[in-house]
């Protein structure tokens, strides 16, 4: 999921998708064996298929044009999409698109990578979730809808106190799709937030 899946650099929505039914097929496995500790994590994933691949689709769409103008098949395209995961590997990785592409190989890609950042706002969200997600499960053994809810509202509204993306740093997610302010999550859930008062400084006057 976190590697093949949801990263912005792979594979096109179809093989996302294959990849995705069977990780939920194996968890289904798992189920028969661990129903209470895994059901609500299962159930969850199999309805936000069509939410989580969404970026994967908007991307399909503009590959699809690149491909149409230059004349190349859309497979193509997608590997190169998919070639932008490996930085060691890269040259023997890019070899044989280099050959099937001849000249064009550059500008197809500067074109996929331009469009690729396009889409990088909304999927960078998307690709840290399940690693943000694993530090909370493991403190429990059973994770039940209440517990995903109160996280889903929790992280949706927890500034980020470092990103290496300018302009998210003391944002939350909500704030940058939104690009509107909101209240403390604890405000939000009719809590006070404790502000800590200021000290008024005390100005002696002359006798």
């Amino acid at each position: 999921m976190q590697h093949d899946i949801l990263p912005i650099a792979g594979g096109s929505p179809e093989e996302r998708g294959m990849l995705y039914d069977f990780i939920v097929s194996e968890l289904k496995l798992l189920e028969t064996k661990h129903r209470h500790r895994i059901h609500d994590v299962v159930t969850y994933f199999k309805k936000q298929k069509p939410k989580l691949l969404a970026f994967a689709h908007a991307l399909d769409s503009e590959i699809e044009i690149i491909a149409q103008d230059y004349g190349i098949p859309r497979h193509a395209a997608w590997d190169i999409c998919k070639l932008q995961q490996y930085t060691k590997n890269y040259g023997a990785k890019a070899e044989p698109l280099m050959r099937l592409l001849g000249d064009n190989f550059y500008c197809i890609e500067n074109e996929i990578v331009l469009a690729m950042s396009k889409i990088h706002r909304a999927s960078s969200m998307v690709e840290n979730l399940n690693g943000r997600l694993t530090a909370y499960f493991y403190l429990r053994k059973h994770i039940g809808q209440p517990v995903l809810d109160l996280l889903r509202f929790f992280l949706n509204y927890s500034e980020y106190f470092e990103s290496d993306i300018p302009g998210r740093k003391g944002k939350t997610p909500t704030q940058i799709l939104t690009k509107e302010d909101h209240p403390h999550w604890l405000e939000m859930l009719g809590h006070t937030l404790f502000k800590k008062p200021v000290k008024q400084k005390i100005f002696k006057l002359a006798a």
